[in-house]
């Protein structure tokens, strides 16, 4: 049988309705994992898309932008990982240029706004391009610090993760799931590691860029609430 929740966020999904109300939404920086954790969760409750795409709400660079004003929000997981992991899975994907522009626009208010900024390709650049520059051209370090600065409305839930595994009983607790529910979590895949594929210069300057925020990371517990 179906569940009525995958049924609506299908239909969602496909444009065959819209939607106001969230009982949880989920944001990232990218390279976090949370396509598979939406496409999981959307069978059990009403979650934002796993696709940035159809409403703007999943890359959101801050807990105040104005994507949020009109919708009634009960909870939020915020997702994250080493930065410098993060970054290089992007650009193993290919993700740079859009991504770059998904994480920094900090004012479009509604989706047609958020497609119209974002669906473009954006400059291209490299890895190279973005280390010799010195600076961090998703803007995850402001991403990261905003979310945790910055007033929350709703209860936010921080998983590191790289942890998420251990810590699954405090995420299911947080969204209320049910025994059932918990027992379908996709089980555990070994992630490839992106930090072995370049070399010592480059690791290096992906560290003098990142560092100090991840050293931040470091010294807080893998989950932890604000709001």
């Amino acid at each position: 049988m179906r569940s009525k929740y995958r049924e609506l966020n299908e239909r969602f999904r496909y444009g065959l309705t819209s939607r106001d109300a969230y009982d949880a939404i989920m944001v990232s920086y990218g390279g976090s994992g949370t396509t598979f954790i939406l496409q999981y969760l959307s069978q059990y409750l009403a979650v934002n898309s796993w696709d940035s795409h159809n409403d703007g709400i999943k890359h959101a660079n801050r807990p105040d932008h104005p994507i949020f004003e009109p919708l009634q929000i009960g909870k939020c997981v915020y997702v994250y990982s080493d930065p410098i992991q993060a970054v290089l899975s992007l650009f193993r994907r290919d993700f740079q240029s859009h991504m770059s522009l998904k994480l920094t626009d900090e004012d479009y208010s509604s989706v047609r706004e958020y497609n119209r900024r974002t669906k473009g390709q954006g400059e291209s650049f490299t890895l190279e391009d973005m280390l010799d520059a010195g600076e961090d051209r998703f803007g995850i370090i402001s991403h990261w610090r905003n979310w945790n600065d910055i007033p929350v409305r709703f209860p936010t839930l921080f998983v590191r993760f790289e942890h998420l595994y251990d810590n699954l009983p405090a995420f299911f607790d947080f969204l209320e799931l049910t025994e059932e529910q918990r027992q379908a979590f996709p089980p555990q895949r070994k992630r490839l590691s992106s930090v072995s594929q370049v070399d010592d210069a480059a690791r290096n300057a992906l560290r003098a860029i990142y560092g100090e925020v991840h050293d931040e990371m470091e010294q807080l517990p893998p989950v932890y609430r604000r709001g």
